[in-house]
């Protein structure tokens, strides 16, 4: 049965709106690829070893890939996910980059309960052992009329323990930078992020030699 033109016209009004309402209920998603991007040098192998413990996530609240979210205003978000990795499984690997570049190689570990008497336990043919526990790891962003203002934070406890001394370091890491850009892609959340984890993970882990 054919509609009467305003009849129909009307209808389809109503249609394109509730499609642009759905549109902007939901959440856009962008992956930013955790990894390490810092200073490290890219030495030659020392011979020296790492047990390498994966880091725990320990964020309150807060899914294992979710990084934050930009708030682009009238109610929407752009949610920052880690992608195929969960944050601490890609926080490890950025921990196992920075040991390569440095000449180190590493092996995981696992049931480190950061104490020395433990590590005594899994020492035999390292000469390092390294755990922690990532308490934040953010970015947050607000989209205004003409720039977005962002913030990340790291903040981790490192644990480093020296076989040869029989030591455990424990070394709390905050590190949180603001920035302001006209634009502020995807590109560049991903690249302020992997800066400031880079940053806490070299002052966490600067005797790690």
């Amino acid at each position: 049965m054919l509609l009467p033109p305003r009849l129909a016209c009307r209808r389809f009004l109503v249609l394109g709106l509730a499609m642009v309402l759905v549109a902007c209920a939901t959440p856009i998603a962008q992956t930013l690829q955790i990894r390490y991007t810092g200073n490290g040098s890219s030495g030659q192998a020392t011979g020296r070893v790492v047990g390498l413990q994966a880091l725990q996530d320990r964020r309150t609240g807060v899914d294992p890939f979710q990084i934050g979210f930009r708030d682009l205003g009238g109610g929407r978000q752009e949610r920052y996910l880690s992608g195929a990795r969960d944050v601490a499984t890609a926080v490890t690997a950025a921990v196992e980059e920075l040991a390569r570049r440095r000449g180190l190689r590493t092996e995981s570990i696992r049931a480190w309960d950061f104490t020395p008497a433990a590590m005594a336990g899994i020492a035999q043919g390292r000469d390092f052992v390294v755990g922690g526990v990532i308490e934040k790891l953010s970015c947050q962003a607000v989209k205004q009329a003409f720039r977005t203002e962002a913030t990340v934070e790291a903040r981790l406890i490192l644990y480093l323990g020296k076989v040869d001394t029989g030591i455990v370091h424990r070394r709390p890491v905050d590190i949180r930078l603001e920035r302001v850009d006209v634009r502020f892609e995807s590109e560049k959340a991903e690249s302020f992020l992997n800066q400031v984890l880079g940053e806490a993970l070299e002052k966490g882990l600067s005797d790690l030699i």
